[in-house]
């Protein structure tokens, strides 16, 4: 009976301390929701790039840059390698959002930072892209 007692105890105690943690963390925080929102959808179409590459250089779909339009083969590389880094950022981004949850503070500060993490993965995706098609076909 005593210890039916005490883990009656030590389960509401533990109950009260998660209920404590999820008040703490700010599920509405730019810097949580941003990252968790796009990271998922960079991941989605990196792997859509992945499965569905477009065969032809066009102006609508795929990775397109001065670069990666040259030729076919330049396009082709650069639409494998691009998903590929598409998806890893995307996971990168999404892992920020674990960052971001228990932050406090000021949210267009935040969103701000989110932002510029979302456009900082964009340059680092078309960096990487380009400059491997250079070291590989030029």
């Amino acid at each position: 009976m005593l210890s039916a007692i005490l883990s009656s105890v030590r389960w509401n105690k533990i109950e009260a301390e998660n209920k404590n943690l999820i008040r703490k963390m700010n599920f509405e925080n730019p810097l949580f929701l941003l990252p968790i929102l796009v990271g998922p959808i960079f991941m989605i179409a990196g792997i859509v790039m992945l499965l569905f590459p477009p065969k032809k250089i066009n102006y609508l779909y795929g990775y397109r840059t001065k670069n990666s339009m040259k030729n076919i083969n330049n396009w082709n590389f650069a639409q494998n390698y691009s998903a590929k880094i598409m998806i890893w950022s995307g996971f990168v981004f999404s892992l920020t959002s674990l960052i971001g949850i228990n932050i406090k503070g000021n949210e267009f500060i935040q969103l701000i930072i989110a932002l510029c993490l979302m456009f900082l993965l964009c340059a680092i995706i078309f960096y990487l892209t380009e400059r491997k098609l250079r070291q590989k076909f030029e």
